[in-house]
């Protein structure tokens, strides 16, 4: 087996990361729930501040369509 054919755990990742159209935004989708507040902004989420730094400081600017759904229901145990 050459050193190509082995992929670690991150090399895994990393792709899973890099895919095109893996989370690029498209809000065109549907998403059925049973939460109707959506937050344009991670600001908007209440979140704490410590965790909103850490979003930014990995370049995240805006949630995606199923984080602006998910994230306020999931931390307010729904």
């Amino acid at each position: 087996m050459s050193n190509s054919d082995r992929r670690s755990p991150v090399d895994e990742n990393e792709r899973e990361f890099s895919r095109p159209g893996a989370d690029d935004g498209d809000t065109n989708d549907i998403i059925e729930c049973n939460w109707f507040e959506i937050c344009e902004s991670f600001d908007d989420m209440n979140l704490k501040e410590d965790l909103l730094r850490g979003i930014y400081s990995f370049g995240f600017e805006k949630p995606s369509a199923i984080q602006q759904r998910a994230i306020v229901p999931c931390i307010k145990t729904r």
